[in-house]
Order: C-alpha cells, then structure tokens, then sequence
C-alpha cells in the first residue's frame, strides 16, 4: 500500500478546498496527481531519489507532496528559510529537484545547485496543477516508468528542528504515513462528513499527517488555507 491509496474518497465528494471556494472533488485529485507523476517520471526522476518542495500552503502544496512522495522521496521545506540554509538541506537530502510555485521564493531558487532540477508548478484554470520544467540538471536524465512504491519506500524526508544540535534527517516510509493517519482517524473519529481547516504548516508532520493525510484517508474534506500558526 502506498499513499495513493489513502485517497479513496467518493468521486464527487470534495478533497481539496481553496480560499475562494474553488475545490477538487477526489477523482480530480487522484487524475491530477497521476498524471504529476507521469510528468515527473518523464523529466527523469526516479523512486529514491530526494524532491525538495518550497512552497507556501495551500492545495497546490498538498497536490505536489502527494506527486513528489509517490513519485520519488518528498523534501517539503520552510518557504521562509534563507538561502544559506535552503543550501544546507539541498545538500542534506542530496536533493535532485526543487518544485517551487509560481517561480519562487527566490532564496530557494537562488541556493539550486548546477546538477538540480528546477520544477515550476502551474495552477490550471480548473484549480489542478500541472509541471513545467524550467532547468535540467547538469547530467540529463532519461525519462523513466517505474513501478508503483510499496509500503516499504521512503515517502518523505524530514529534518528535527535542529534545537540542540545540527538538524538530522528523519527518513518516512509509506506505511508510517498511512498507520499515522489511520491512528488520527481512529483518534478523532474523522468520516467523510467531516471538513477540516488547515492551519499548520505542510512542511511540518502535523500539517502533512494530522491534517492532509488524515482527512484524505478518512474521505472528508480538507480547507486549504494561506494562513500559518506558524513564525
């Protein structure tokens, strides 16, 4: 199981709700997502290998996470962070993309490294995203088909908060995911009823798992807002 799965929700059910009131139901969503991830399979990247997203939340920010994590390994980042330290964690995570929206920020742009990839996401007209390449990396790549990931492969990556020491890699796997998002979903008794507001970050794991995936999983409705409890 891999976290395509998680999102089972009804065909014309709302998943995703934007400021505004445009909204994708989970057929958009799913169709939008696969097709991300032909899309970044046919820019060369492959599964393991590390995408870094810098973006501010809203559904753009989820739909890229869920294409990045079942593409290759997820990098969400602090849109805020500075140059030097979208530097550190590129060469961290060993990152071979960056996906960014509407060709920023701009410190994240200006830390890519010669061999990254550059990736604009572009929001349609109907509220879905598609990719546009804006630079290869110093070795071209070939386009690629993998497989489907199991539940064994690594979705994510994520840092501590670097507090008392040096932030550390803290690798995720897609049955990490799911059984955390199945556990909140027991926790709070979440159905497809349900409708939840987003306000916590999407580079963190409480605004990914505790919001996003959780409310995908249990078929509601997640409210994606620009809006951050976040400093």
């Amino acid at each position: 199981m891999n976290l395509f799965q998680l999102l089972a929700g009804e065909d014309n059910h709302p998943a995703l709700v934007s400021p505004g009131g445009r909204s994708l139901t989970y057929k958009q969503l799913r169709d939008n997502v696969l097709g991300l991830v032909s899309q970044l399979n046919s820019f060369g990247l492959k599964p393991g290998e590390r995408v870094a997203i810098a973006m501010t939340n809203g559904s753009p920010m989820a739909i890229t996470f869920l294409a990045a994590a079942l593409c290759s390994t997820a990098a969400p980042l602090n849109p805020k962070y500075k140059q030097e330290e979208f530097a550190f964690y590129y060469e961290d995570t060993q990152a071979k993309a960056l996906i960014t929206l509407s060709e920023g920020p701009e410190a994240a742009i200006a830390a890519v490294t010669p061999d990254m990839m550059l990736i604009n996401a572009k929001v349609n007209t109907d509220g879905t995203l598609s990719f546009e390449l804006i630079k290869t990396g110093s070795q071209a790549a070939e386009s690629s088909n993998p497989a489907a990931p199991n539940a064994d492969d690594l979705a994510m990556i994520l840092h501590t908060s670097g507090t008392t020491s040096r932030p550390k890699r803290v690798p995720i796997r897609h049955r990490n995911l799911i059984a955390s998002a199945n556990n909140i979903i027991g926790a709070y008794s979440l159905t497809a009823a349900d409708t939840t507001l987003c306000l916590m970050p999407l580079f963190h794991v409480h605004g990914l798992v505790g919001c996003l995936l959780a409310t995908l999983a249990s078929g509601g409705t997640l409210i994606c807002t620009n809006r951050l409890i976040h400093k």
